[in-house]
Formats: C-alpha cells, structure tokens, sequence
C-alpha cells in the first residue's frame, strides 16, 4: 500500500506504489483546499436526527474500485464507504454482486445515519487476467424498503494478470501491478529496474539482478535500470549522475563505478597509476528512484587496448505489496573489473574499473517480511596486466531500505534504511482524532495530510514529525466519511510521480 496510484476503466492501470490497493485520487490529482484544518478543530457533522428506515437512500460509494487480491495474505482488506441517508443498524445487511470472489466483513453504521463502513476481500482469480467488472451495492435495514436499495454503477472489480512464469524474466514484460505473485528463483533482465508490485503478497525464491563483470577487451553488461562498465580506455556509457567510472590514461586502471555519482578516474597519462574506488552518494532513504543510480566501471587502459573493462552496475530491485513478503536471498552486486593483460615486449595494461552495488526495496503496507540475505555490494576492481600498470578501482556500494511494521528486518550488505510503515491502524473510527503509530528510522522526519472521499487534499495534519527510538505517533484529523491518511517522508515531494516519499493508508471515521 504503490506514482500514487489510480485505478481507471479498462484496463489501464496508473499504480501508486506507495499506496497499495487504493483507487481514489491521490495528491497529484487532488486540488487543495483554501484554508488548512487546524489539528486541534473538530469537524462540523450533520446534527444527528431521528432516522426514517423506510426512506433510505444511497447517494455513492468510496473507493469506486474493489482489487483482486485484498484482503489476501496478510494485506488489508478495502475498506468501503457507501453514503447516504436514512440508515440504521437494526438488521443491516450489505450486498455486493455478483458475489463470486467477493467476502463483505465487518459493517458498522454512522450514528448520524449517513454512513456505512464496510470491509471487503476479493479472492485471487488466478484465470482472469484483466477487466473491470461493474458491482451492485445492495443494503437491506429493518424497516426498509422491499428488496433492500440497490447502489448501481458506482463500483467495480478490477481484475489482474499473473506473474510471468519462467526463471528469466525481462523487466519490460513485468505488469504495473499483480494481484498475487508466487513463484520460484528469478533472475532479472533488461534496461527497466525490475519492479514487482502485488495488492496481496510476493513470495519468491533468490532473486539476481547483478551487474555483469568486465573482461580483458570487454566491459561488464549493466543490471536492470543500471549503467554498463566502460570499454577499454573509455568511461562507462553514462551520464554523470548515472555514476560512471571514468577511464584512466597512460596505462591506468579504470576508475570504480560510482553509485549516483561519476566514478572516480584513475590519474590521466600517468602510467602505473590504479583507478580510484566510486564514490557512494545518493541518499539512504530512496525517497525516489531518480535519485540513485548504481555506475559501471571505467575502462584500463594500455598496450593495444588490451586492458580490462569495467563491470557493470548493479540492478534496481523494487518489491512492493500489500500483505506479506517472502523471498530468499537478494542480490543486486556491480560486476568486477576485467583484468589487465601483458603484450610481449609491449607492455602491460590497466584493470578495469568494478561496477558500483544496485538498489533493493522491499515494501510491506500490513504484512511481514522474510528474506535471505540482501546484497547491494561493489564489484572490485580488475588486476594490472603486470609491472607499470594500474589496477581498477572499487565500485561504490548500493543502497538498501526496507518498509515494514514488525518482526526483525533481513541482514544487508550495505546495511539498510528503514522506512516508514504503520502500525495497526483501525479500518472504522468513531471520532475524528485518531491516534496512530508508525516505524521508521531514528532522526527520519514525516509530515501528515488526509485525502477523504472529495478527493481533496486536507492540511492541517501534523508536520515535522521526527522518529524516535525507531517509532512514531501522532493524532491524525480526519473528516466524516472515507479518508486516506498520509505521511511523507522529508525531503521528499509529497504525491510526486517517482516518489517513495509518501506512505499512505485507507480507513473510515463515522460519526
């Protein structure tokens, strides 16, 4: 809970990452309201009034899309709000159909008789792969009108595709969205960062998504959404914030792949001299994948270009989902340099610069995370071809950062960042002051806001909220109805297209 996302007709998805499971509008489409809430304000109701059960009425429905998948395997279940007037808890029944897949829970009713908060779980259909199904709302009370009152065109079902099958999976044929993935050891290939992101679970065997070493004459391929090493006296191929080693001169190692940085070069035109290690920037939180970028080494350089390439970066790994997640061991390495070679009476050449280490992300909203090891190391830099030669330089390593509410976290390599995760958070509230309790990094500063069902976005929420001792809590406002409570992570845009800033979860206040 996953760009914030929004569920569209067909079968067209926009995917909030940070908000799995969620088809209201988010912040990047909401307009904001005029003037702030002020956290200590109540919020005006509707004086409450004897209801009439035989006038019931159903005015509409938030969210206006049920998700394959919630409810399933540790996610949370929708939580539904259907709006009207006239409602009573004497013998309340909730309907949805058609029914197949579909399990309404808990229902609770607004005292003022204007609400109803309902939790929903949709089953995995593992045979239907795509399509929105329209859904009827049906609500039938003690006193109500024969038949109950239908709520019509205003819910949907929105169908998933399944993982791909397969142990070698290109990240361009990776959906933006599965309802369940399940399956074995994948190892990932492609330009894209490899992005897997499920309304219910992720369990998967060992996942590989590394940088390819360098080779004398031949540079290292790059992993998933990485940069590739550099050829024989030549920079890795990308841009300067991509974090490419730099080719040495003379008969120099090549510089190590740097990790959201150039890399640093070996001393141009001074032969003997190794390339320097990548330098590690980019920030720890991964707030966005635009700011991180895991570098190829640079390439030697000496006698007939007979020097090592650079290897490659390692890959970006982002596993989001709503309930649990389930793999085994990680790797997302830069590849090694290639080694220098010796030319008879020619001389020796420089090693190739080592890729720097990739991106790991793991994201829970509700559920658990079990992983084997993770690894987001460098890869060394290549050997000199012999006396008057550099050696390559080190990459740099990656990043690492794991969102999830309890139970220990997996062991990395480099050690991980913590990000923000609720805690327990009640699906229905009967007052509009609801305390709420988060994990996250010590020192880590969020700053709250609240979408409900008009889709704007409400301030006033809490702002510079600093984790303490790895948790957090603060009183959240909400508004009558279905709300959508946000923190985002400074210094990080909140609704942003590439953000990993914003942490977001749905619940109902019924006054």
């Amino acid at each position: 809970m996953l760009m914030p996302m929004v569920v569209g007709s067909g079968c067209s998805l926009l995917y909030n990452p940070s908000n799995l499971g969620k088809a209201n509008p988010d912040a990047s489409d909401a307009p904001m309201i005029d003037a702030e809430m002020t956290a200590d304000a109540d919020i005006d109701a509707p004086p409450l009034a004897d209801a009439n059960p035989g006038m019931l009425t159903l005015l509409d429905v938030t969210p206006k899309v049920l998700l394959e998948g919630q409810g399933q395997f540790g996610s949370r279940p929708a939580v539904l709000v259907i709006k009207g007037h006239h409602i009573v808890s004497d013998n309340l029944s909730v309907a949805i159909t058609p029914s197949t897949g579909i399990t309404v829970g808990a229902t609770t009713v607004a005292m003022n008789g204007d609400y109803i908060a309902v939790e929903v779980s949709v089953a995995i259909d593992t045979n239907a792969n795509a399509g929105m199904t329209p859904l009827t709302i049906t609500v039938m009370q003690n006193g109500g009108p024969g038949g109950g009152v239908a709520l019509t065109n205003k819910l949907s079902l929105q169908n998933l595709p399944q993982f791909p099958a397969g142990t070698s999976i290109a990240t361009g044929s990776l959906a933006e969205l599965y309802s369940d993935v399940n399956t074995g050891n994948v190892t990932f290939t492609g330009t894209a960062r490899a992005s897997v992101r499920s309304v219910s679970r992720i369990k998967m065997g060992n996942i590989t998504a590394n940088g390819g070493n360098g080779s004398t004459n031949g540079a290292g391929g790059a992993g998933p959404g990485a940069c590739a090493g550099g050829a024989p006296a030549s920079n890795a191929p990308c841009l300067q914030s991509d974090g490419g080693g730099v080719g040495a001169g003379g008969d120099s190692g090549g510089g190590g792949g740097g990790f959201a940085v150039a890399g640093n070069p070996g001393v141009t035109g001074d032969a003997g001299t190794g390339g320097a290690g990548g330098g590690a920037h980019g920030d720890n939180q991964i707030i966005s994948f635009a700011a991180q970028g895991a570098g190829g080494g640079g390439g030697g350089k000496g006698a007939l270009s007979n020097s090592g390439g650079g290897g490659g970066g390692g890959g970006t790994i982002e596993l989001t989902a709503g309930g649990n997640i389930e793999v085994g061991t990680i790797d997302a390495k830069g590849g090694a340099g290639g080694a220098g070679s010796s030319v008879l009476s020619l001389g020796a050449s420089g090693g190739g610069g080592g890729g720097s280490g990739g991106t790991v992300v793991l994201r829970s909203d509700t559920g658990t995370i079990v992983s084997g090891a993770i690894a987001a190391t460098p890869g060394g830099g290549g050997a000199s071809g012999g006396t008057g030669a550099g050696a390559g330089g080190a990459g740099a390593p990656g990043r690492v950062r794991v969102d999830v509410a309890s139970g220990s976290l997996p062991s990395s390599n480099p050690s991980l960042h913590r990000g923000p995760a609720f805690v327990n958070v009640p699906t229905v509230v009967t007052t509009n002051k609801v305390m709420l309790s988060m994990t996250g990094a010590n020192a880590d500063v969020v700053n709250a806001y609240v979408i409900p069902d008009d889709g704007m976005v409400h301030l006033g929420e809490p702002m510079g909220m600093m984790f303490n001792n790895g948790m957090l809590s603060f009183q959240g406002v909400l508004l009558p109805g279905y709300n959508k409570l946000c923190v985002t992570l400074e210094p990080g845009m909140r609704g942003h297209a590439d953000t990993l800033a914003d942490k977001c979860i749905e619940l109902a206040y019924l006054p």
